[in-house]
């Protein structure tokens, strides 16, 4: 550690948070067992609806395209064949969503 740097610490604040600190300085309160799930819906979304199907939208037929990335969505998601249908059928609204609002 360089001369006069300051270490970062973790610290556990409940069982819901926790903050880092350099020093005495607070950088910030981190939620993260309330953020992860947000913050996976969303990146699902931009891989799944964005980037999947908008590129085999760009190679077939919009049907195809929602037909596709939802099955894929629902065996990315397979826990269960039950598992499967619910991931696929959500894949399906989802898909349909965004093909009729043209927007993520």
């Amino acid at each position: 550690m360089r001369q006069g740097a300051r270490p970062i610490e973790y610290v556990e604040t409940s069982n819901f948070s926790a903050q880092f600190q350099i020093g005495d300085d607070q950088i910030g309160q981190v939620d993260l067992q309330l953020r992860q799930p947000l913050l996976a819906g969303v990146g699902e979304e931009l891989l799944f609806r964005g980037a999947i199907q908008g590129w085999l939208m760009a190679k077939t037929d919009p049907v195809t395209a929602v037909l596709a990335a939802s099955v894929l969505f629902g065996l990315v998601h397979y826990v269960s064949f039950t598992y499967f249908l619910v991931a696929t059928g959500l894949g399906l609204i989802l898909g349909a969503a965004y093909v009729l609002s043209e927007s993520l």
